[in-house]
């Protein structure tokens, strides 16, 4: 199985829920901090939407308690993914998580700067005036 079409699924969500978020201009310190939190989620966040196109396949029906199993609750699935989750990629996606959070505080305002440059530059409007 390739990983990569998946991980270009778990990146186009970041980037799609990234676009949502509140434009704080006026306020950049806190805009700094939203940011970094919001690259500590997503850490966490993308970690765990990566584990999903691997963890049904890795054990057959019954195998462990950790695994995937046809036919058990949505509660108890998410019992046996967090699980999961916790024993083999939690530590992976601790570090993730906090490289986000540092690199997001001390690069955010010439990413932001840089980002605002290419809105102004390839903005359209479609009809209207």
């Amino acid at each position: 199985m390739a990983v990569l079409p998946y991980q270009m699924f778990a990146a186009g969500w970041v980037g799609l829920l990234s676009g949502w978020l509140p434009r704080l201009a006026h306020h950049p310190r806190a805009e700094t901090v939203m940011l970094a939190l919001w690259g500590l989620l997503w850490g966490f966040a993308f970690g765990a939407l990566m584990n999903i196109w691997f963890w049904p396949y890795l054990a057959p029906p019954g195998g462990s308690e950790l695994y995937w199993q046809p036919g058990v609750s949505l509660a108890e699935t998410l019992k046996r993914y967090a699980a999961f989750y916790v024993v083999t990629s939690l530590w992976w996606d601790v570090m993730r998580a906090a490289g986000n959070l540092v690199l997001l505080f001390l690069f955010a305002r010439p990413v932001l700067r840089l980002l605002r440059r290419f809105q102004q530059r390839f903005y359209f409007q479609v009809g209207g005036n």
